[in-house]
């Protein structure tokens, strides 16, 4: 299959399992662009892709593209969990239904400073656990910027 479509900009991360990203093409559109290193498995694409099958069908939904996303891109994209601040975090902690952390309000003050403590030291942390012996982003690079990121599946928003 030949890319047709490659992602200009990084408009925002989405909520979600896959960790899909919210990317904007040439075309003007904007693509829920899930990656081939997603937590939840490759195949996750083969499944968006084979969605199409809906559209022959004649059901409404969005038409999945493969888009590429370029290592300029990604080097041009700022990592926003470095500089997310404490406000921001409280904010998400705020929806955990209080039964989930038992009641321990103290608990969960003490991960929202942790979680703020620690951002800095987010892309040391995955730079070293992609070079484990686990291999779990078997299709990064180490320079971006000399190739493009592997093909994406996404789904069209408008």
């Amino acid at each position: 299959m030949s890319t047709c479509i490659s992602a200009i900009r990084h408009l925002r991360p989405l909520r979600g399992g896959a960790q899909s990203h919210l990317l904007k093409a040439p075309d003007g559109g904007c693509y829920v662009t899930k990656f081939q290193n997603n937590p939840q498995h490759i195949r996750v694409l083969a499944n968006e892709m084979l969605a199409n099958l809906a559209l022959a069908l004649g059901l409404p939904m969005p038409r999945v593209e493969v888009i590429e996303v370029s290592g300029w891109l990604i080097e041009q994209t700022e990592d926003r969990a470095e500089q997310v601040d404490a406000h921001t975090i409280w904010r998400c902690a705020a929806d955990i239904p209080e039964e989930w952390y038992e009641g321990d309000r103290d608990g969960l003050d003490r991960l929202v400073q942790a979680l703020h403590q620690r951002r800095g030291a987010i892309r040391n942390l995955i730079i070293e656990f992609r070079r484990s012996s686990r291999n779990p982003f078997s299709n990064w690079r180490e320079s971006p910027a000399d190739s493009a990121m592997p093909l994406v599946a996404s789904d069209r928003i408008a």
